[in-house]
């Protein structure tokens, strides 16, 4: 992994423990994330278009992390089948030649 993509990572993960330290895990727990010194920039954005966070009304938002489970297992399926094509590719290369 490249400093970048861990860098967005370590982000995403204070990001996310920020909402459940505040304790907004639910709609009608949900909060202000500037109020919480939570920045509202691109990582904050992604997690809000995964639905991650979810937007309860003009600045109130929640973690969900039913979500976050669905979006990790999606994540992991995608990087499994990823390495399956590379394996049967090699292997086909490797009987080719």
């Amino acid at each position: 992994m490249n400093e970048g993509a861990v860098i967005i990572a370590v982000q995403r993960k204070r990001m996310l423990r920020a909402f459940q330290r505040a304790n907004a895990i639910s709609p009608d727990k949900s909060i202000n994330p500037q109020e919480h010194g939570i920045r509202m920039g691109f990582i904050f954005k992604s997690l809000v278009r995964q639905r991650v966070i979810v937007q309860t009304s003009t600045s109130k938002y929640y973690f969900n992390p039913e979500r976050e489970r669905e979006v990790r297992q999606i994540k992991l399926q995608v990087v499994a089948a990823i390495m399956v094509i590379f394996i049967a590719v090699a292997i086909i290369l490797f009987f080719v030649h």
